[in-house]
């Protein structure tokens, strides 16, 4: 068995979950049938990882309750998600997703 983690939104926050898995398939069975996107291994829940800086459009898709790309990209434009300036993909801050999962976003 392997320790891995994942995140996914609860009660206004994005919240981090610990469990054991016999290989990256399970996991990422178990992660989806809690609602949640695999992170990947992690040694244990004290030297987890911290949380990704940015996510791409699909797993902030995910971690909105399966709102559409042009949800995203509205809100992105309405100031109630940050993109990542610079870059050609679409990666939206951690803290704009939080912001948004919260219900205090701007707009």
């Amino acid at each position: 068995m392997n320790t891995y983690s994942a995140i996914r939104p609860s009660n206004g926050a994005i919240r981090r979950l610990w469990f054991e898995a016999a290989d990256d398939a399970e996991a990422r069975a178990t992660a989806a049938a809690c609602g949640a996107g695999l992170e990947g291994p992690s040694a244990t829940p004290g030297n987890a990882t911290a949380a990704p800086v940015s996510f791409n459009l699909a797993e902030t898709q995910r971690l909105l309750g399966g709102v559409s790309r042009t949800t995203i990209y509205r809100d992105v434009a309405r100031g109630r998600l940050t993109r990542v300036p610079g870059l050609r993909r679409v990666l939206v801050t951690y803290e704009s997703i939080q912001r948004r999962v919260s219900g205090s976003g701007r707009g």
